[in-house]
C-alpha cells in the first residue's frame, strides 16, 4: 500500500517537522541564546552517551521549562538538565492545559499520521450533521469495542464521524483478522462490522485489504489496546466512551 509507505517517511522524518513547530516560537531568540543551546545539546549527547548511546541531536530539544531539555526515544520521553547531570524519566502536567509535554508532542504526530490515512482506506459512519471527526482503532471480538459500536447511532446524532482502522489484537492469520478482512471485504462493509460486533457469522471472503497496514499504522503510533479513540487533534483517549460522554472530551479540543 504507497499510503502506508508515506507514513513510514512522514514518522522517520517527524522529528524534523516538530522541531520546525517549535522553532517558529524561537525566532525573535538571540543568537547567543541559540548558540547555548547547541552547545547544551551537545553536552547533553555526549554526557548520555555511555546509557544511551544511539541518542542523536535530533532528539533533544528544548523543553517548555527553563534548563530542562526534552528527549524523544521512539514514544518515550525523557528530560535531562541542561548540563547533562540529571535525568529524568516520567511525566509532568501543565496544570492549566492539562497536558504533558509529551502527550502534546505525541498528539502532533498522531495527527499528522492519521491524516495520511486514505479515507478509502477506512470504515466510515459519517454524521449527517458532522461536528467533530473520531478515528477509532477497533477490535472486532474486543468487548468494549462492541460495546462502543452499540451506541454507534448515539454517536453519529450528536455530530461526531467515526472512522474505523480496524485491530485485530491477536495478530494476522488469527480468528480475529480473518474476520476483518471479511469484513472489508463485505460488499457492504458497514452493515458487515455492525454484523460482526453483534457476533454474527462473516463469513471467510478474501480480497485485497489494508488491515495489515492498520495494524502497522497501530505500531507505529504505540497503540495495543482497543478500542483507541483518536480525536481530529491528535489526543488519543484509550477506552470505551459512553455517547453520552464523549462530548465533555471534545469540548476540551
Amino acid at each position: 500500500m504507497t499510503w502506508y509507505k508515506g507514513l513510514l517517511f512522514i514518522v522517520a522524518n517527524i522529528r524534523f517537522e516538530m522541531k520546525k513547530v517549535l522553532m517558529l516560537g524561537m525566532f525573535v531568540l538571540l543568537s547567543v541564546v541559540a548558540q547555548s543551546a547547541i552547545s547544551d545539546v551537545t553536552t547533553i549527547v555526549e554526557k548520555l552517551s555511555l546509557i544511551m548511546p544511539d541518542l542523536k541531536k535530533e532528539q533533544v530539544s528544548r523543553s517548555l521549562i527553563k534548563g530542562l531539555y526534552q528527549i524523544k526515544l521512539g514514544n518515550q520521553f525523557f528530560y535531562v538538565s541542561e548540563d547533562g547531570h540529571y535525568l529524568l524519566q516520567g511525566e509532568m502536567l501543565d496544570v492549566e492545559t492539562r497536558q504533558t509535554p509529551s502527550e502534546s508532542a505525541l498528539s502532533v504526530v498522531r495527527k499528522k499520521v492519521i491524516s495520511k490515512v486514505p479515507e478509502d482506506q477506512l470504515i466510515i459512519f459519517k454524521s449527517k450533521n458532522e461536528k467533530h471527526k473520531l478515528t477509532i482503532f477497533s477490535n472486532i471480538d474486543c468487548s468494549f469495542c462492541r460495546k462502543l459500536h452499540a451506541e454507534i447511532s448515539d454517536y453519529l446524532k450528536q455530530g461526531i464521524t467515526v472512522r474505523y482502522l480496524l485491530m485485530p489484537g491477536s495478530g494476522v492469520n488469527t480468528p480475529s483478522y480473518h474476520k476483518a478482512v471479511s469484513v472489508w471485504c463485505a460488499d457492504n462493509r458497514n452493515e458487515a462490522l455492525t454484523n460482526a460486533k453483534l457476533g454474527k457469522s462473516t463469513g471467510n471472503k478474501t480480497c485485497d485489504n489494508p488491515v495489515v497496514e492498520h495494524m502497522k499504522v497501530a505500531e507505529l503510533l504505540a497503540i495495543s489496546g482497543t478500542p483507541a479513540i483518536i480525536t481530529e487533534s491528535g489526543r488519543l483517549i484509550s477506552g470505551y466512551v459512553p455517547a453520552d460522554k464523549i462530548l465533555l472530551y471534545l469540548a476540551a479540543e
